[in-house]
């Protein structure tokens, strides 16, 4: 009997042996844990509190054994939830949050939350239940996540800012990821794509017109494409491109795509074309020879009149130098205007050369092209005969001073006309007199007659002018029904006032406007030149003081200026 007892006694001092190393060893492992490790009877009372729970909350473990664990790491918006688990554990019951791993915010002694991801446990020792649980710092981890999330809304309002369609479509063609300008474009609401396949958003006519550019992508092809579709029932140009998204193993698992609607562009390069073509016959029929050297004098441009003047078949020219084009003796000639032209400044000289057979003079104007940089990248030709363009100068220089409507002075050749004619008073000491004058109810007529019939009353109203007034007398139209009449020589007030009545008599005769006779009256303002220093603009606004002082006194009548 003593020896079996011994016996046991040794045996049980064995095991207790082997329970204590067992224990020694889970502490050593516990205190070298990476994570945090806090055990706590079922009253929150922390039993356990190892070296990464003291780096992770701040407080040692001498501080920490003993205390309430709700005072030291439970943040005041989870004390509730915390003491509900507690009395989860004080009943041994597994509490909502045992056995699984939840990311919570933990309290540090300085006051501020770290993020933690939780696994909580309960056991049974000595007749009570414990909770014990490993905290794992996750704060690396929360800022990696914020700069993700950050950096994935930078690029979801970059990808939503583009005036373009982005999207990535899987290998089933269904959209991964879709842009705002789905939105814009299409009508298209972004997220209620995702998961969808492009049959399903966009119809299968319009999928299977495309498919061949998915097909490519998905063999692994970067496409680049343009078609042509309808939006609202109106012609669309897009321009798209396919990128495959190559994995690891070199298969396609997506694509991502990016279109823009380029009907705008394609338009503007119609219209620019158009446009060119436009230039290039107005060009080809005007009678100047235009041609266009590049920085080395070669033609990179030649219109048809090069083939007129000379002969010379433009395209032939192109790319050969400016020499070869015009001969020796014209290019010596031209030589030192080409090099200040070259230089950057504008050049323009004269030659005589056979055109038909006869003796021409030619005008040539060298206009430099200024590149980016300043420097001169070519330069553009203008030829002309100079008689034919000084004729058409003269017919257009005629043109603009007289008024297209009626065929009298306009307001340009008014102003250049009363100029003179007021320094000719001041040598000849003849005195000079304006007259301002309009149609009295000329808006009526337009409004109730339409502006044809002003039209022909105003044609009407200057003839009437002109044929009645002196051959020293110019009359000139300014704007709209406004005339006025300059009149030279004249003998006082008595003589200004006679050529008044004059043309409000021959105003009052009937005016006839598509079978309707029409009754037509003037008032007009009258201006004597005052003094020799009184300036053109001076005495037209004398002029048109005194018309206005005609109106105030009931129309269809004259008034001097005071």
């Amino acid at each position: 009997m003593s020896g079996a007892f011994r016996g046991l006694m040794a045996e049980r001092e064995q095991t207790q042996e082997a329970i204590r190393e067992s224990e020694s060893l889970i502490s050593n492992i516990l205190e070298q844990a990476p994570d945090a490790f806090v055990s706590c009877r079922n009253n929150g009372t922390i039993t356990k509190w190892n070296a990464a729970a003291e780096r992770s909350f701040g407080w040692s473990r001498e501080e920490a054994i003993g205390r309430d664990i709700a005072d030291l790491i439970i943040p005041p918006d989870q004390r509730a939830a915390h003491i509900a688990g507690m009395a989860h554990v004080a009943n041994g019951r597994v509490g909502p949050m045992a056995n699984s791993r939840v990311r919570i915010t933990a309290l540090h002694r300085d006051g501020h939350e770290v993020p933690v991801e939780l696994s909580i446990s309960t056991l049974r020792h000595g007749g009570a239940y414990y909770a014990t649980a490993f905290l794992h710092d996750i704060t690396e981890r929360v800022l990696y996540e914020q700069k993700i999330a950050d950096s994935e809304k930078r690029l979801r309002m970059i990808a939503d800012s583009i005036p373009a369609l982005v999207a990535y479509i899987d290998q089933d063609n269904r959209y991964h990821f879709t842009n705002e300008y789905f939105r814009t474009m299409l009508g298209l609401d972004p997220q209620a794509m995702i998961g969808r396949t492009m049959d399903e958003v966009l119809g299968k006519e319009f999928a299977g017109s495309i498919a061949p550019y998915y097909e490519a992508a998905l063999r692994g092809e970067r496409v680049h494409y343009e078609r042509e579709g309808r939006k609202d029932g109106q012609p669309q140009q897009v321009m798209g491109d396919l990128i495959p998204d190559i994995a690891a193993d070199g298969s396609v698992a997506g694509i991502y795509m990016m279109a823009v609607d380029i009907t705008e562009r394609k338009s503007a390069e119609l219209r620019q074309a158009a446009s060119e073509k436009r230039l290039k016959l107005l060009t080809d029929n005007l009678p100047v020879l235009i041609t266009y050297l590049d920085d080395k004098r070669r033609f990179q441009f030649v219109n048809a009149t090069f083939f007129q003047w000379f002969g010379v078949a433009p395209d032939k020219l192109i790319g050969r130098h400016l020499v070869e084009g015009i001969g020796r003796d014209h290019y010596e000639h031209a030589e030192a205007h080409l090099e200040k032209a070259y230089s950057g400044e504008n050049a323009t000289y004269e030659l005589k050369a056979q055109i038909d057979g006869s003796l021409h003079t030619l005008e040539t104007t060298l206009v430099p092209e200024i590149g980016a940089d300043g420097a001169v990248v070519g330069i553009y030709t203008l030829t002309h005969d100079t008689t034919r363009m000084k004729e058409i100068e003269e017919r257009l220089t005629q043109l603009a001073r007289i008024d297209t409507l009626t065929g009298i002075a306009n307001r340009l050749m008014f102003e250049e006309i009363l100029q003179l004619a007021l320094v000719r008073a001041k040598r000849n000491r003849r005195s000079l007199a304006l007259a301002y004058l309009d149609v009295d109810n000329f808006k009526i007529i337009n409004d109730t007659m339409g502006h044809g019939a002003g039209d022909v009353v105003l044609k009407e109203f200057a003839s009437r002018l002109v044929g009645n007034v002196r051959a020293s007398d110019t009359v000139a139209r300014l704007a709209g029904d406004e005339f006025v009449i300059v009149l030279e020589q004249v003998n006082g007030h008595g003589e200004a006032e006679r050529l008044a009545a004059k043309i409000i008599d021959a105003m009052r005769r009937p005016f006839h406007l598509a079978g309707r006779t029409v009754r037509i009256t003037t008032s007009i303002g009258i201006a004597l030149q005052e003094h020799d220093a009184e300036t053109p603009a001076e005495l037209v606004a004398r002029a048109d003081s005194a018309l206005y002082a005609a109106k105030r006194n009931g129309r269809d009548g004259y008034a001097l200026s005071d």
